[in-house]
């Protein structure tokens, strides 16, 4: 990018502040009930809903990856392997482990796992397009219907 086409971009952004700002100081002054409801509602969502199963999840997961308990996990899921064709065995481990932990740890993870030589470059570029998974906890507390959130839940596989 040339230096015209930096100084554009941070205008435009700065620019969407400055209206967001504005915004929310409007907001503020006529309309203050609603913008602390919506917080209220957004933050009662948040604590209920999103917290709870990513907190289980990550809770699960440290203790499998900790105590090598994924292992036999991975065991079960080994013939799937083949069809994947990861360049190292820890590439599939942490495709397989992505489908439990959902983003942003399966990112954390891949990056980790690549600084450290544990996979290919070719694996951590495999990965990051694939093994983006919504934690599944997350979609059963936001879908209260069971069986649509075990179908979201296998498309996004």
């Amino acid at each position: 990018m040339t230096k015209y086409h930096l100084k554009i971009k941070n205008s435009i952004i700065n620019l969407f502040i400055i209206l967001f700002v504005i915004v929310l100081f409007y907001l503020c002054l006529f309309n203050y009930e609603n913008l602390y409801n919506n917080i209220f509602i957004s933050l009662d969502l948040w604590l209920y809903k999103v917290f709870p199963p990513l907190l289980i999840f990550y809770f699960i997961s440290t203790l499998l990856i900790s105590t090598k308990s994924i292992n036999m996990i991975l065991y079960l899921f080994k013939p799937l392997n083949k069809i994947m064709k990861f360049d190292t065995i820890n590439g599939f481990n942490l495709f397989i482990i992505s489908m439990f932990l959902g983003n942003p740890t399966t990112s954390s993870l891949i990056n980790d796992y690549y600084e450290s030589n544990m996979i290919t470059l070719k694996d951590s570029i495999v990965l990051s397009k694939s093994a983006s998974f919504i934690n599944p906890l997350f979609i059963f507390s936001i879908v209260s219907n069971k069986s649509l959130s075990i179908i979201i839940y296998l498309s996004h596989v």
